[in-house]
Formats: structure tokens, C-alpha cells, sequence
């Protein structure tokens, strides 16, 4: 039987207690630096608290640099310091759900780690003709997003 639900992990060791990667997580401007420049994504809005379940944002995202399609997320599972989750409600994908958890690692450091569970639109044929191509703009994306959780927060420590 061919999978069509993939499975992604991204685990980086930041030199920042946990508190502080969490609180910078649910800034206004967190989604848009952890998104690559590549990705043409444009917030519409965001409806309710960051730590309710049901926090929603909607995105505007131009897939292969010309389709426009609305992405909409919703957060779940808040637990302060520790994770989040959010869920697309409607966008290119059949199921995305991103996990982001904060690992505490003594009081100084921490592990900040992504967990993706997604499946293509289309099933089998989706695989087929895009499973690539998603796979190597998923593994860009968390790159990224790493990237710059390391350069904000790999800093000699006091």
C-alpha cells in the first residue's frame, strides 16, 4: 500500500532558557521571520488569543510563485513553555498538523522542536507528481526557521 501521510521533524539546541524562545514564539512578528522570503506569504488576519484553542491566523500564500490560495490555521494543545499546535483548516494541503514543542535543557538552553504530519491533495497521484517537490520546500522551510531561531538565540551564554 502506498503512504500518502508524511512525517517531518526539525530539533535545534538553542542557547536560551525555554521562557524566553516561547514568549518570542507568540510575537506578532515571529511568523513572519521564520517564514523563508521564497515563500510569498502575506498575513490576512489573526482572530483571538495566542493561547486559546482556536486561535486562528489566515495566510495568503502564492504557490509555485503565481497561485494565490488562503491558508487558515488554528492552534491547539497551548501548554505555556512547552508547545502549541496548529492545524490547517483550509489550504494546499489535504492534512497539516505542525507541533512545536520547547524542550527545557538545564536553565540556560533548550531544544525547540518541529513535528509535521501532512498529506498532498489527490492522494496517490499527489505523491507521485509532488511528493519531491513538497518534501525539499518543507525541509527549505524548517532550514529556515531554524536558521533564524539560531542566530537569535545562539548567543554566548552570561
Amino acid at each position: 500500500m502506498f503512504q500518502t501521510q508524511h512525517s517531518f521533524i526539525k530539533k535545534s539546541r538553542l542557547n536560551a532558557p525555554v521562557e524566553e524562545v516561547f514568549q518570542w514564539h507568540k510575537t506578532p512578528e515571529a511568523v513572519e521571520k521564520l517564514t523563508p522570503p521564497s515563500e510569498n506569504m502575506t498575513i490576512l488576519s489573526r482572530e483571538g488569543n495566542f493561547e486559546d484553542d482556536g486561535y486562528q491566523v489566515t495566510f495568503l500564500v502564492k504557490m509555485l510563485n503565481v497561485i494565490p490560495v488562503v491558508w487558515v490555521a488554528r492552534h491547539s494543545d497551548y501548554i505555556e513553555n512547552r508547545q502549541f499546535e496548529d492545524q490547517q483548516l483550509k489550504g494546499p494541503f489535504r492534512y497539516w498538523h505542525h507541533t512545536h514543542l520547547f524542550i527545557p535543557d538545564g536553565d540556560n538552553h533548550c531544544w525547540m522542536e518541529d513535528r509535521v504530519i501532512y498529506e498532498l491533495p489527490m492522494g496517490v497521484l499527489g505523491n507521485l507528481f509532488g511528493g519531491p517537490f513538497v518534501k525539499r520546500k518543507i525541509e527549505h522551510m524548517f532550514d529556515h526557521r531554524h536558521r533564524v531561531l539560531e542566530t537569535l538565540f545562539n548567543r554566548p551564554i552570561q
